[in-house]
């Protein structure tokens, strides 16, 4: 909705589809690249 109405590049992140693994939380984020660091690497590409 609010691309529609205010039209900005959108990034989509999210993980592979990929089996699941197992581990710690803050160790399975970045992992997949969804941790803060990752976000704002990506952001800034």
């Amino acid at each position: 909705m609010l691309s529609e109405e205010y039209p900005c590049k959108v990034i989509r992140m999210g993980i592979k589809d990929t089996f699941g693994r197992s581990g710690k939380a803050k160790e399975l984020l970045t992992y997949f690249g969804i941790d803060a660091k990752s976000i704002v690497e990506k952001v800034k590409e």
